[in-house]
C-alpha cells in the first residue's frame, strides 16, 4: 500500500481511506468453507426478511405517512415503524442489541432540533442511528470558499442512497432550492417534531484509523447559533467497530451491494458508540470549541488527522483508476468531474 502514502496524514501516517481489511491475513481454504458453507443458508434466510423490512419502510414513508396530518402523531407512528424495521435490518446484519447509555438514546430521541455530529465508516451507522433516535439526516453543501454551510434534508429515498453512497457533499452543480441554512432545519424539526438532525460532519466513510477534521466554518456556524440550541450545546458522536476483517463493517471502497452480501452472510458483529454534550456558551471562541470536539474523539482512542473530505474524494479517483487489482472490488465505476471534486 505504499503508493498510497501520499494519501495518509503526515503527522501520523495513517491513512483513514484504505480498506478495514487492508492489513487482514487472507483467508485459508478451510476457512473459506467455514464461512462460506453456513453463510450461503444464512443469505438465503435473511434475504426474504430483508426484502420485506425495506418494502414495509417503502410503503410506510412513500403512503401512509403521508395521511397522517398531525406532526406529534406522524413522529409516534415514524419512531415506531422506524425502529421496529430497522432493528429487525440490524439483526439481519448482525446486531442484535443498542450498545450505549439507554437514557442517553432516550434524551436524543426526544430532542427535537438537536445538532448531533457523527464520524461515520458504515453503512451500519445510519441503521443504528434511526433505532436509536431516528434522526433527521442531512448532508452538506460545503465548499471552502464560503462563509457558511448549507444542508440539505434526506428524504427516506435519500437516506436508503445513502447507504450505498461513499461521499455525500452536496456539490456547486447540486445545490438546488431543497438547500438551507442549518439554523433552519434545526427550528423546523422542532416546530414538527421530527427529531434531532444528524450531521456526518466528515462528508465520507472513514476506515475507522482516525476521524477527519470538522470543518471549522461548520463548528462556527453552531457557534454563531447557540443561542438558538437548547440548552446551548450538542452532542458528539462516536461510532467504532472492532472487526477489520473481509467482513468488517467498515467500507471505504469495495462495492456497497457486495459489502453487504458478506455482512448478511455472519453470524453477529458489534458496535461501540460513545456520546458527549459539547456545551457552547456564548462566550465560546472558535478555536476552544474545536479543541473541545477533537478531545472528545481523541479520548474515545481515536485520533483527529489533518484530512478532510477532498483527500478523500482524490483517493477514490485514484484507487480506481491506479491499478487494475483493485478491479475485484467495483465491477463498474464511473467519475464525473464536477467543479474541483468528483462524485462518483
Amino acid at each position: 500500500m505504499e503508493k498510497y502514502r501520499k494519501f495518509a496524514d503526515s503527522f501520523t501516517g495513517k491513512n483513514p481511506c484504505l480498506p478495514a481489511y487492508a492489513n487482514a491475513k487472507k483467508m485459508s481454504i478451510g476457512q473459506f468453507l467455514t464461512h462460506w458453507i453456513p453463510g450461503i443458508i444464512l443469505l438465503i434466510v435473511k434475504l426474504p426478511f430483508l426484502l420485506l423490512s425495506i418494502l414495509g419502510l417503502f410503503l410506510y414513508f412513500q403512503i401512509i405517512q403521508k395521511i397522517i396530518i398531525v406532526p406529534s402523531l406522524r413522529r409516534i407512528f415514524d419512531n415506531i415503524t422506524v425502529k421496529i424495521n430497522s432493528r429487525i435490518l440490524l439483526g439481519l446484519f448482525g446486531f442484535f442489541s443498542l450498545p450505549g447509555n439507554l437514557r442517553l438514546q432516550q434524551n436524543l430521541f426526544k430532542m427535537h432540533g438537536q445538532p448531533i455530529f457523527s464520524n461515520h465508516t458504515s453503512p451500519i451507522d445510519i441503521l443504528y442511528l434511526m433505532a436509536m433516535m431516528n434522526p433527521v439526516f442531512v448532508r452538506m453543501n460545503y465548499q471552502a470558499d464560503q462563509q457558511k454551510v448549507q444542508f440539505e434534508k434526506f428524504q427516506f429515498l435519500d437516506i436508503l442512497k445513502l447507504i450505498f453512497k461513499r461521499d455525500y457533499i452536496v456539490s456547486q452543480n447540486e445545490i438546488n432550492e431543497k438547500s438551507q441554512p442549518l439554523e433552519k432545519i434545526m427550528a423546523s424539526a422542532k416546530k414538527n417534531n421530527e427529531g434531532p438532525v444528524l450531521i456526518f460532519y466528515e462528508g465520507c466513510n472513514n476506515n475507522g484509523q482516525g476521524v477527519l477534521k470538522c470543518p471549522q466554518i461548520l463548528l462556527q456556524q453552531i457557534l454563531d447559533n447557540s443561542q438558538n440550541i437548547k440548552g446551548q450545546q450538542f452532542v458528539a458522536l462516536n461510532i467504532q467497530y472492532k472487526r477489520k476483517d473481509q467482513f468488517s463493517p467498515i467500507n471505504t471502497v469495495r462495492n456497497q451491494f457486495w459489502h453487504l452480501v458478506l455482512l448478511l452472510s455472519t453470524f453477529s458483529n458489534s458496535v461501540k458508540i460513545l456520546a458527549k454534550f459539547i456545551q457552547i456558551p456564548g462566550n465560546l471562541k472558535i478555536k476552544e470549541l474545536e479543541q473541545s470536539f477533537e478531545g472528545f474523539y481523541k479520548g474515545c482512542g481515536q485520533s483527529v488527522l489533518d484530512l478532510d473530505f477532498n483527500n478523500y474524494v482524490k483517493f477514490l479517483e485514484f484507487w480506481f483508476i491506479s491499478s487494475s487489482k483493485n478491479s475485484k472490488y467495483v465491477k463498474e465505476v464511473k467519475t464525473e468531474k464536477v467543479g474541483q471534486r468528483y462524485v462518483q
